[in-house]
């Protein structure tokens, strides 16, 4: 009778956090795109795919280049509560080019490679009491190495609790794609000026943002369990050892 009362009570006490998890539940979310402030170029290399001299350059003809570079982008986010009676706190705001899996990498589990973020934690984020119907703007700094075909991502996660300490987390993938390089000469170049031409098109392209474009967004919600809100506040305070999170 004992245990049984045990097992009842527990599982009384996950289903009244659930309920009350549900009931109160903040939502925040990114409104609209980020907006990009600044790029800074840690790497760039451009290839031409084949000879350019077989090219004359034009829409109709381009020169054919594959382009390798690592960024820093720098970006301000606005995030708005959806909710319409519950506050959120904000705890961590997270952005990378890469994530495998938020939840696993909030709580800590293995991932298949490093994952290379920037963190902003409380109390270093200011005004993170997002109130019902309110929008905060937060600014970030997104370091990006993978670049798959024409593409590169930006994911934006939010952590964030509700006034009875109960957690949720919001993650926003923001695709961006490259817009096509058109060079037309005007006289005749050697291949090497041709090739610091384009070389010079592409990171101007780049620092001034004209050279790519964001496509829409894409959100998901995710909302924990007692034990997993657990193991995501241990996790943290691993991962921020001056700052623990209460």
């Amino acid at each position: 009778a004992f245990f049984r009362t045990c097992k009842y009570d527990n599982e009384l006490r996950r289903t009244n956090y659930d309920l009350n998890s549900i009931g109160n539940r903040p939502l925040l979310k990114l409104a609209g795109s980020p907006d990009v402030l600044g790029i800074t170029i840690d790497t760039l290399v451009v290839k031409f795919k084949d000879d350019p001299r077989n090219h004359l350059g034009d829409a109709e003809d381009p020169h054919l280049v594959e382009i390798a570079f690592s960024l820093d982008v720098e970006s301000s986010v606005k995030i708005t509560n959806t909710s319409e009676g519950s506050v959120g706190k904000i705890i961590v705001f997270l952005t990378a080019d890469v994530i495998p899996s938020v939840k696993s990498l909030l709580m800590g589990e293995d991932q298949p490679f490093e994952v290379k973020s920037s963190l902003h934690k409380w109390p270093e984020l200011q005004n993170s009491d997002v109130l019902p119907g309110d929008t905060i703007e937060l600014f970030a700094t997104t370091m990006i190495d993978h670049v798959a075909g024409r593409q590169y991502r930006m994911h934006f996660v939010i952590l964030y609790e509700n006034e009875m300490g109960h957690l949720f987390h919001t993650h926003t993938l923001v695709p961006f794609e490259f817009q096509t390089l058109m060079l037309s000469p005007t006289r005749t170049m050697k291949v090497s000026e041709l090739e610091k031409a384009i070389y010079k098109i592409t990171a101007n392209g780049i620092i001034n943002n004209t050279f790519m474009k964001p496509l829409s967004p894409v959100s998901s919600f995710e909302k924990y369990t007692e034990v997993e809100s657990a193991n995501i506040r241990e996790n943290l305070r691993d991962l921020i050892s001056d700052q623990p999170l209460e």
